[in-house]
């Protein structure tokens, strides 16, 4: 699927760029990156997965909302 279908799809909807909303998840994003090392370094590699993985959702995400771009997930 490309770019032109995700928003005819309403996978992504335009909006004004919110720059509060890009910097929370900015945050999260940090947040979940942390608790990622530290699952790694208990040897949980599992929540590592997931909290790694989140960490990546929630950087696209902060990008999307500076470019005035919003998701439906």
């Amino acid at each position: 699927m490309n770019l032109e279908e995700c928003f005819e799809k309403r996978l992504l909807r335009k909006i004004e760029p919110d720059y509060e909303k890009a910097k929370r998840s900015i945050e999260i994003a940090e947040n979940k990156l942390k608790r990622a090392k530290d699952a790694f370094d208990e040897g949980f590699l599992d929540i590592c997965l997931v909290y790694g993985y989140t960490s990546m959702f929630h950087s696209a995400r902060a990008l999307l909302y500076k470019d005035g771009v919003q998701e439906k997930s």
